[in-house]
């Protein structure tokens, strides 16, 4: 019983930690090639194990979009057509910006969980 509640509780803070930096991840998988919405999507949950809506992932990418992080643009080559997104040089700087304070506070984290075991 104790160990289901445990479960629970930490698939309940996965959804919430990926959820939070949910623009981060879309910038980190479209880093080395534009993707579909849907396939961020499928990413997404792979990765994570954390599965999202295209309510949660489509205003997202048009937040990115708004910020100048990514472009998108009609794929037409394919018989549906499907809009791509790519990452622009603000979204890489913006993710390289996230990705050096991450390190930062993983750091700190560490240092602070060491100084309270001792």
């Amino acid at each position: 019983m104790m160990e289901q509640k445990n479960d629970i509780q930490q698939k309940e803070l996965q959804i919430g930690v990926t959820k939070k930096m949910l623009d981060v991840i879309m910038l980190m998988f479209l880093r080395k090639r534009s993707r579909h919405g849907y396939e961020l999507m499928s990413k997404i949950q792979k990765t994570f194990g954390v599965h999202f809506r295209a309510s949660t992932i489509y205003p997202t990418l048009a937040e990115l979009q708004r910020n100048g992080l990514v472009v998108s643009q009609w794929d037409t080559e394919k018989i549906r057509p499907r809009k791509v997104y790519s990452l622009t040089d603000k979204g890489q700087e913006a993710l390289t910006d996230a990705i050096d304070s991450f390190s930062i506070f993983y750091q700190k984290i560490l240092d602070n969980q060491l100084t309270i075991e001792e």
